[in-house]
């Protein structure tokens, strides 16, 4: 059903004017339930920012003192607070894995000489996340001319999706009843046709809404899979060459998702325990080496493994 056919069928019925109405007040409460729910998700990520940036902060401090007392032993007490900052610290909502592991397997043996890799590591963490905020704060109080007409766009978008999703269903139910209903070959070809494009079309716009309307943060591979499903929609467009197409786009469209589950697994651990450890005594013999340059020359830590990823059910 096309949108003349819509517009003809509306100005002509007697109940078009209230469907016309109905149809502007849904689009109101769409477009301010989308503006609403996306404000409330950019406040609720801040605040995770902040308090994982809080919990980071008060674990560099000791952090700090303990890398220059290196060589010369922790007090109890200096020892207790590190290691409750630490505790502390395993609760931020947006420490990466990598940090976690690091900061387990201090607190499991109590080597000193992962002080300094620890120290750098949080270093890292903590502009990692004020970088984060910087971004957020700049797209939700400043943004850009372009940014501003996008968002204005994007919270039109709902309506836009529910609307198609009607117009598909009324097609579906329009074309099964004008197809043969006798029970040949051609006729059950038809009908899977018809409903290998209705399943291809609606599973288009559930791939769509989370690229487009969703405020997910930055993830390895991520822009990756956002293409993806855009190519898997975008294939949708071949509809338009005919029915004859229906099933073969469904079923490429298929594969292409299930390539998708091979972009999002995780990548295999290394043989050491975390991202950016180094031999326990190649670390002592840096730390105790007897020159106060010693540590400076340790290698930077390898942190291909050490990127954010927000957990499942995160936006």
């Amino acid at each position: 059903m096309s949108l003349t056919q819509v517009w003809s069928w509306v100005t002509g019925h007697p109940a078009g004017p209230y469907l016309s109405a109905l149809t502007v007040v849904i689009y109101i409460a769409l477009y301010s339930a989308f503006r609403n729910r996306t404000w409330r998700m950019e406040q609720a990520r801040l605040e995770r920012l902040q308090h994982s940036l809080e919990l980071s902060a008060a674990a560099l401090s000791p952090l700090q003192r303990a890398a220059e007392q290196r060589g010369r032993g922790l007090s109890e007490e200096a020892r207790a607070q590190l290691q409750d900052r630490l505790q502390a610290c395993k609760a931020a909502p947006y420490l990466t894995a990598d940090l976690q592991a690091q900061i387990s397997a201090y607190l499991a043996d109590g080597d000193e000489a992962r002080l300094l890799l620890l120290h750098r590591a949080f270093d890292r963490e903590a502009a990692r996340l004020m970088d984060e905020r910087a971004r957020l704060l700049a797209r939700t109080e400043q943004p850009g001319w372009g940014l501003s007409l996008w968002l204005q766009l994007r919270a039109m978008l709902p309506f836009a999706f529910a609307a198609a999703a009607v117009l598909l269903t009324a097609w579906l139910l329009q074309a099964l009843g004008s197809a043969p209903a006798d029970g040949s070959s051609e006729a059950g070809w038809l009908r899977a046709a018809i409903w290998a494009r209705f399943a291809s079309i609606l599973f288009s716009l559930l791939l769509l809404d989370p690229v487009l309307l969703g405020s997910r943060r930055p993830e390895p591979g991520g822009a990756l899979l956002r293409l993806l499903s855009i190519l898997i929609a975008l294939l949708a467009l071949i509809h338009l060459a005919g029915l004859e197409t229906a099933l073969y786009v469904l079923a490429v469209q298929l594969m292409l998702f299930g390539l998708g589950f091979s972009l999002t697994g995780k990548k295999p651990r290394k043989a050491r325990p975390f991202a950016g450890h180094y031999d326990d005594d190649v670390v002592q013999a840096h730390l105790s080496g007897g020159s106060a340059g010693a540590a400076d020359e340790l290698p930077e830590p390898d942190t291909a493994d050490s990127s954010s990823e927000e957990p499942t059910g995160r936006n």
